[in-house]
């Protein structure tokens, strides 16, 4: 953390000249290329300014990882850094979009007056000039560069009072130091003319080697398993909770993390991924879900299949079409689907002092196809003294015993 008295030594120990040059004969007189980049907690809102939380930094094998949360000045260590000459190349990605401006609502660090411009190399700049894709992860993959950069991690809350999770951690580390890798790639796609790129590329060849040996393959297997397997256990919460009387035939993300499996499945998930349940999850799952508002609130049911466009779509029955044996067959086996369901256990009704529970309403889509309901509602209308039904506008039909 910035408030640590350790920390600028530590950063010292191995962001030094003296290390570099020691460790690269040929480096004498050469820049040392740092990496550099913030993170701070996401600005959702209009008006939002969140102070910057965290400050990477990285050189060709080490990444120095600041906390600065509830710190309002920046250590004398850092900006005297900052403020360094060409000796030390700070280089960053789209510096001008926020990063300075956070520097200065943050520490009160103005870029303008303290800086040493010439010492601030700009990746995303480097890369329009080349026609090249300028955010991090599209340069990567233009350059056949592996680096695993989530969505969710980089937009995740970078301020949390429990610290820094493993994904977090590494996210961080990475985009410094791949910030300082794609420089070179950089610069190699088309010779630089200025004397401070040119001095850039002969550091970044001098340390190439041990670079790459910083570098390991990755992939997103893990991610991706789990991805499919809380869709699974959300399609089931979705489908239990939209069947509950009073639910409308839908539910919501609160009560959809609230339910007892999903908030088992994503606990134990988010030890070793970087998943959760939110709206960008359920568009993700457009295929299986369907996302709309009502009463000003986001709500999501399962995507029914069209039977409009499916062939083989029964067509809607006939009281001529049902005997007397198969309406029968048909209201007994709804009396035994009556019996056997449960709502629920976030919607289940208490029965605390009645002596004796009485029936409760069942939505029909929750114990029968579409194609079952017509034909129940005919059988219904002929006769049944054991079944009875209603309609309400939310739910549909509604069933409950006699």
């Amino acid at each position: 953390h910035a408030s640590d008295e350790s920390a600028g030594a530590a950063f010292a120990e191995q962001f030094c000249l003296e290390r570099f040059r020691a460790q690269f004969p040929h480096a004498e007189g050469q820049p040392l290329l740092v990496g550099l980049d913030f993170e701070w907690k996401p600005d959702r809102k209009p008006g939002d300014n969140n102070p910057i939380a965290l400050m990477q930094l990285a050189c060709w094998d080490t990444a120095f990882i600041l906390r600065t949360t509830d710190s309002s000045a920046m250590p004398a260590w850092l900006s005297e850094f900052l403020e360094s000459g060409d000796d030390f190349i700070k280089v960053t990605a789209s510096f001008d979009v926020a990063d300075r401006h956070k520097l200065l609502s943050s520490f009160g660090w103005d870029f303008d007056e303290k800086a040493n411009a010439s010492s601030f190399v700009d990746i995303a700049e480097l890369a329009v000039e080349r026609n090249i894709p300028y955010g991090m992860l599209k340069m990567a993959k233009f350059f056949n560069v592996p680096m695993l950069k989530l969505k969710a991690v980089g937009s995740s809350n970078w301020a949390r009072e429990a610290g820094l999770t493993p994904q977090q951690r590494t996210y961080a580390a990475d985009d410094a130091f791949f910030q300082l890798y794609l420089l070179g790639k950089l610069l190699e796609q088309r010779l630089p003319e200025s004397a401070v790129l040119k001095q850039c590329l002969k550091s970044w060849h001098i340390t190439q080697e041990a670079m790459e040996k910083c570098k390991r393959q990755v992939d997103n297997s893990a991610y991706r398993r789990c991805f499919f397997e809380l869709r699974e256990v959300v399609h089931h919460a979705v489908d239990v909770l939209s069947k509950a009387l009073g639910s409308g035939g839908c539910t919501n993300i609160n009560d959809l993390n609230r339910f007892k499996s999903v908030q088992k499945t994503v606990t134990a998930m988010q030890r070793t991924s970087p998943i959760s349940l939110n709206a960008q999850f359920l568009r993700q799952n457009s295929d299986i879900f369907v996302i709309f508002h009502r009463d000003g609130q986001m709500r999501v049911r399962l995507r029914q299949p069209d039977e409009s466009d499916d062939e083989d779509a029964e067509e809607a029955p006939c009281p001529e079409d049902i005997s007397p044996e198969e309406s029968a067959k048909l209201v007994a086996e709804v009396q035994e689907l009556l019996v056997k369901y449960e709502p629920p256990v976030e919607k289940r009704r208490t029965v605390l002092h009645r002596n004796i529970p009485e029936a409760f309403w069942v939505p029909a889509r929750a114990i029968l196809t579409r194609q079952q309901t017509a034909r129940l509602e005919l059988c219904l209308k002929e006769c049944s003294d054991s079944v009875e039904s209603s309609y309400d506008a939310e739910d549909g039909i509604l069933l409950r015993l006699v």
